[in-house]
């Protein structure tokens, strides 16, 4: 953990000047965009390793206690780098906004979104690992419970306040895209992604905590290979454009030096012949001389003719 601190600086500063040596290359590929990808993780798994390392530490111990603050430290380890990693990846200078220059206001709402989480969602989910682990009713009815309830509603809160269709999110997808499916049937899909934490936390106030506890889970699953496939999709689209503009660079570089031949050749050759003619009339024989040999063969054939008659003759 201190070794990721000590260079933590460093990579940020590596991720800027990745981004200033790839920005003029004509066809960088997808390879820096991967690297910057795994610089910002490496960035975000700072506290999440140390507090996995604390937990796997408790969880070895066998105070009851004890062995519940282990498994709730392991257990949240995993949704903070989630959480931290997407921050890094959205935060100013990061992968977003230099490598994929997505709109200033869509990186506020995904950064105010990930604190939000690691900030009400993260302990809540401690306090209800950690209470299901010492497995007293005492404990796992009122306080797991509680924090279950408490945790579907702050997701539900979380998840319609960034999407919601007046947010910066779908405001910027409507600025690009105003004709998308998903801009178009945003209603058809907002109402449910946010219904179904309400409805999960109505189950865990029922009694039916497992249930809950298991579709949650689910359900931020799905949120985050959501988050996975955009981030991909605009990577993959931001390789093809930087592709299709290196081919159509060299298109242009090709006709341009086309044309500059054919301007060389017209300047050169005083006949305006292209070089196969010129290639052409430079194997031609010469007519004139040609035409003199014949006339030269005719004539003393000619002769010989004539003197072979006169002595036959004679």
């Amino acid at each position: 953990v201190v070794l990721l601190l000590f260079v933590s600086t460093r990579q940020r500063r590596l991720i800027g000047e990745l981004h200033q040596r790839t920005y003029g290359l004509l066809n960088p590929g997808i390879g820096p965009n991967l690297l910057a990808v795994g610089l910002s993780v490496i960035l975000g798994a700072i506290w999440p390793i140390a507090l996995g390392f604390i937990g796997w530490r408790l969880s070895r111990s066998e105070h009851n206690l004890t062995l519940a603050i282990g498994d709730g430290l392991i257990s949240l380890s995993l949704p903070l780098l989630v959480m931290l990693s997407l921050r890094r990846l959205c935060s100013a200078g990061g992968v977003a906004d230099l490598f994929l220059q997505w709109p200033s206001g869509v990186l506020t709402s995904i950064r105010n979104s990930a604190r939000k989480y690691v900030l009400g969602c993260v302990p809540l989910l401690f306090l209800f690992v950690a209470t299901s682990r010492i497995e007293d009713p005492a404990y796992t009815e009122t306080i797991g419970r509680l924090a279950l309830i408490l945790f579907c509603l702050l997701v539900c809160w979380i998840v319609g306040h960034a999407l919601r269709p007046t947010g910066a999110i779908l405001s910027a997808l409507r600025a690009a895209e105003p004709d998308s499916r998903v801009f178009k049937t945003r209603w058809l899909w907002y109402l449910p992604l946010v219904v179904a934490p309400l409805v999960l936390a109505g189950l865990a106030l029922a009694g039916y905590q497992y249930t809950a506890e298991q579709l949650i889970f689910r359900y931020q699953l799905t949120l985050l290979l959501s988050v996975g496939l955009c981030f991909a999709y605009a990577t993959v689209l931001q390789w093809l454009i930087t592709a299709r503009r290196r081919l159509a660079i060299n298109q242009a570089r090709a006709r341009r030096e086309a044309e500059r031949a054919n301007e060389e050749v017209v300047s050169d050759g005083e006949s305006g012949l292209s070089p196969s003619a010129l290639e052409l009339e430079s194997r031609m024989i010469d007519l004139p001389q040609w035409d003199s040999n014949v006339a030269l063969y005719v004539w003393l054939l000619g002769n010989l003719d004539s003197g072979s008659s006169s002595s036959s003759s004679d």
